[in-house]
């Protein structure tokens, strides 16, 4: 009888340890899915910021071009305002700002990427919480079933129980 009663104890320790392992399992699951959401924003903010220091150095690098382009054309005598020369000035402004676009578009584009990676991850570690509590629950559940038969074999003549012979 003494026996069979740790049994009983230990089934219940048993269970009871491998239920708060699967809580903490599912926590450190959780967190480590939280850190990589936070990181994710991170970058998601960091590639916008880049995008617009990109983007603002692109208007300069063009507006330098473009100062150097009547500078030449000036020196050369040539008439800026009008004609060829001003089509070149007005190709290079909106090919500079093409290209401008284009940065903060892609910026924009990286930003929305890692911000929906971000929402993957939000989404993991609550999955990861609802899923360490659901194992942990059915853990005990089984734990109960397998020390209520171990309790009731323990209890009932004929099992090795009390009144055994």
């Amino acid at each position: 009888m003494c026996f069979a009663a740790i049994g009983v104890i230990a089934g219940i320790a048993g269970t009871l340890v491998s239920a708060m392992g699967q809580m903490q399992s599912a926590r450190a699951q959780a967190n480590a899915a939280k850190f990589n959401a936070e990181s994710s924003n991170i970058m998601a903010n960091d590639a916008i910021l880049r995008g617009q220091a990109e983007e603002d150095s692109k208007r300069r690098e063009t507006a330098s071009l473009a100062g150097r382009q009547r500078a030449v054309m000036a020196a050369n005598g040539v008439d800026i305002t009008m004609g060829s020369p001003l089509q070149v000035l007005g190709d290079t402004s909106k090919m500079g700002e093409l290209d401008a676009i284009s940065i903060r578009s892609d910026a924009e584009r990286q930003a929305t990427a890692l911000r929906n990676q971000s929402q993957l991850y939000g989404m993991e570690a609550s999955s990861a919480t609802s899923a360490g509590r659901i194992g942990a629950f059915g853990t005990v559940l089984s734990g109960v079933g397998t020390v209520a038969d171990k309790w009731y074999k323990l209890r009932t003549p004929g099992y090795g129980g009390v009144g055994a012979a």
